[in-house]
């Protein structure tokens, strides 16, 4: 009996520091990432290919009127589905899937802070960058939407779709690298770093992205003092064993 409740223990304390191991290399991440992203330097067009935040608003003229009139637009379409967790664990575990995605014909922006002129690609955001944020709108049916039954699958027992847009005069924040082409203009690229994100939105959604860092960054401390609170226990129960 002791040797089952030694083996028992061995494999949770190997379960608990695998967990721990991933969970601190993400949240070490998060923390470097944190005042990168609270104590970015105001932005100056001589920053070239460096990491800065640009706030201004969208001088881009509204060309497109889906869902109404915007200057770009992206549709997305998500399979919904649900599994059980895997063993240890218990519960319903939620999936999500993007199986379908439409961006406006152009996607490039003119932005504007009063005094300096930036463009950006949006699509180049939406493949590559952390984070997005513009207006939505959400439907939980593919029934208005007839052009896309064709992505219907058997595992998918729900749907998601998302429009998103933003329209001329926005006021708009974006993170990312600056950088000058040839014909002397500033464009604002996302950086593929993960220590550096990339993030594109709104003003007013900025706070509740930053708001969301925080909170990640408190949770995960949580869990890592879990993590190491079982992994003391493991331990003293392995020594408390050997000992009897």
């Amino acid at each position: 009996m002791k040797i089952f409740f030694g083996i028992i223990l061995v494999i949770i304390l190997f379960w608990l520091i695998k967990a721990f191991k991933n969970l601190y290399h993400h949240t070490r991440l998060l923390i470097k990432i944190k005042p990168r992203l609270f104590k970015i330097a105001k932005f100056d067009s001589g920053f070239i290919d460096c990491y800065v935040r640009f706030s201004g608003c969208i001088n881009s003229r509204n060309i497109f009127s889906t869902p109404k009139p915007c200057a770009v637009y992206m549709k997305t379409v998500f399979g919904l589905w649900q599994t059980k967790k895997k063993k240890p664990e218990t519960g319903i575990e939620k999936h999500k899937k993007l199986i379908f995605k439409e961006i406006s014909p152009s996607s490039q922006l003119k932005l504007s802070d009063g005094k300096n002129i930036v463009f950006v690609n949006l699509e180049n955001f939406f493949d590559k960058g952390d984070f997005i944020q513009l207006d939505e709108n959400t439907f939980e049916t593919l029934n208005s939407f007839g052009k896309w039954q064709k992505i219907v699958e058997k595992k998918y027992k729900s749907y998601k779709i998302v429009e998103n847009w933003c329209s001329y005069a926005d006021h708009v924040v974006v993170y990312g690298k600056l950088i000058k082409t040839p014909d002397g203009l500033l464009w604002i690229k996302p950086t593929k770093l993960s220590g550096y994100p990339s993030l594109f939105c709104l003003l007013q959604y900025e706070e509740s992205h930053l708001t969301q860092l925080k909170k990640k960054i408190s949770k995960d401390t949580f869990w890592l003092i879990l993590y190491c609170l079982g992994m003391m226990c493991c331990v003293f129960g392995l020594i408390f064993l050997s000992l009897k």
